[in-house]
């Protein structure tokens, strides 16, 4: 049996690691490795606001967590302490939530659901317990007639 392709959206931030110091698309491991240890492959995705249609290859999206949305988004004002906007980001994870929407693929993302629509996530994850960051699981509950449970 092939493991569930799961994409993730990540960051592109300033990083700096050994030699380098570079621009990098970035994400917290423990995205890819609750993935991993719930028996998915995890596909890291870059913000690209014409790439929604790699969906298509993916059997779930999680939008991952960071930056807030930018507030222009929801027709608001941002609040003095909001994070200044990834607007590459934003236009790519909504393009990427909006066609996986399209289309019936399972999807978490509490970062832009309340922007793109107001139904509730098919995914369940949690990748930390109460206040316990080494905590990783990740519940599978996906919507299509092809899915695949993961617990």
């Amino acid at each position: 049996m092939n493991s569930p392709v799961i994409g993730i959206s990540c960051y592109v931030e300033p990083a700096k690691w050994g030699a380098w110091d570079i621009t990098a698309a970035v994400l917290p491991f423990e995205y890819v490795s609750s993935v991993t240890n719930a028996g998915g492959r995890a596909v890291i995705l870059p913000p690209d606001q014409n790439g929604g249609h790699v969906v298509n290859n993916l059997d779930g999206l999680i939008i991952a967590g960071g930056a807030d949305v930018d507030a222009r988004l929801y027709k608001q004002n941002p609040h003095e302490t909001a994070d200044k906007p990834r607007e590459n980001r934003d236009a790519g994870e909504v393009s990427l939530y909006k066609t996986a929407k399209e289309i019936g693929l399972p999807i978490k993302s509490d970062r832009l659901a309340k922007l793109c629509d107001s139904s509730s996530s098919n995914i369940s994850i949690t990748l930390g317990a109460a206040n316990t960051r080494s905590s990783r699981a990740l519940n599978w509950r996906a919507s299509r007639s092809n899915s695949r449970k993961i617990s």
